[in-house]
């Protein structure tokens, strides 16, 4: 099959999805099942094809004329390190159904496969089709004929790649920024007619090759009695309360006259190597300069953990408790990237072996190397660094994907 010689993006207007509506992400992080309109695929036809959400909860793109490509851009821009994954089949004609990679209507990969199990990668740049391109026979790992194929999409450090039901079909070397796009496809044949192609089971997500598989930890808060947090320790219990409601955990410390440095933690049984980590938090009272909360991380005990934590004041800081003594490994910095007052600040880190990524609202403010711990638990933590005032933070959930 020739590449198209017609091309038309339907781009929506896209939105940049940071899960700023507090409640608990879905996992995987955004979910279609085409079930109706709302969710915002485009929907309308035209003389040439048709874009259509079906009674049997899918979404078709039927070409009705030859020699072209037609594609429909999920409704959100993805941050870079998230994957994209959607059910796609031919049920008709010798088109083929595919995905779309890039960055805007004149920058994109496009992957199609052949009910005949072969594939091919193409690209755009500036709305010209390169000559380099990526085909190849892959029988045992494309299902034929009108046989579903799940198609996912990484975009990370300037490289693409793309999985068919779980096995790595090609990398490309293409830098679409710090949020990128992708979109169903579907192309027909210069010599063809009719093609329709049918999609599934849109997600998104953070794992490495794919959406199939859920959060190792997801902590809704919903109530005390589901909540997978179970310890909680604090270098003065009387200073500080912790409880469960509205859907969040809340942590308070009272007024107190001789504490100069107190903090409270709470975590869940289960320890994880390699993982992404995610929270949302608000101040709700305090000192804005003088109280700060986050995240715990590879904690073995109360003694050994890595600590990244957030002020009201635009600040946040990283350390490493070992063996008792506290080491920084970033200093109380200042970042755009906060969000103050009582705000929410959503918290990521990344952990792969001893490179800790770390990210505020969705901006990496930190990447770190350190070897010191390996496995640990997660938690969240609260912390004040004076006395004579009440402080007040609650936390939205807390969701850990595994094996980044």
């Amino acid at each position: 099959m020739s590449r198209p010689s017609t091309v038309v993006i339907l781009l929506l207007a896209l939105t940049v999805t940071t899960w700023a509506v507090h409640g608990v992400p879905p996992a995987p992080l955004a979910l279609d099942e085409f079930a109706d309109a709302s969710s915002g695929w485009i929907s309308f036809t035209d003389a040439s094809a048709s874009f259509r959400y079906t009674e049997e909860a899918t979404y078709e793109i039927h070409l009705i004329e030859a020699d072209q490509c037609r594609v429909s851009w999920a409704p959100l821009a993805l941050p870079a390190g998230y994957c994209a994954e959607i059910r796609l089949r031919t049920v008709a004609g010798n088109g083929m159904a595919g995905v779309a990679v890039g960055s805007d209507d004149d920058n994109f990969l496009l992957l199609r496969i052949h009910r005949d199990q072969w594939f091919v990668v193409d690209q755009l740049v500036d709305g010209v089709w390169q000559e380099e391109r990526i085909a190849s026979d892959y029988e045992g790992v494309l299902e034929s004929g009108s046989s579903w194929n799940t198609v996912s999409a990484r975009h990370e450090d300037g490289v693409v790649t793309f999985w068919a039901n779980g096995i790595r079909l090609a990398t490309l070397e293409a830098d679409y920024g710090d949020y990128w796009l992708f979109g169903a496809s579907a192309s027909a044949d210069a010599d063809g007619a009719m093609t329709l192609c049918s999609f599934d089971a849109f997600c998104a997500c953070t794992s490495g090759n794919g959406c199939s598989t859920a959060p190792a930890l997801a902590e809704a808060f919903a109530d005390a009695e589901s909540s997978a947090i179970e310890e909680r320790e604090a270098t003065d219990s009387s200073v500080f309360s912790s409880w469960i409601d509205g859907g969040m955990y809340h942590v308070s410390s009272r007024a107190v006259d001789s504490s100069y440095y107190s903090r409270f933690m709470a975590y869940q049984p289960e320890a994880f190597q390699d993982f992404l980590l995610t929270t949302e938090v608000i101040y709700l009272e305090g000192d804005e300069s003088l109280t700060a909360s986050g995240v715990v991380f590879r904690f073995v005990d109360p003694d050994n953990f890595y600590r990244f934590v957030v002020g009201a004041d635009g600040t946040y800081a990283v350390h490493k408790r070992l063996a008792s003594e506290w080491h920084t490994l970033v200093d109380w910095s200042d970042s755009n990237a906060v969000r103050t007052g009582s705000s929410w600040n959503k918290l990521s880190v990344l952990a792969t072996g001893p490179l800790l990524k770390l990210y505020i609202n969705d901006v990496l403010v930190e990447s770190i190397v350190d070897d010191a711990f390996r496995e640990g638990h997660v938690g969240l933590i609260m912390v004040s660094y004076a006395d004579n005032f009440d402080a007040h933070a609650a936390f939205d959930y807390l969701i850990v994907d595994e094996g980044q």
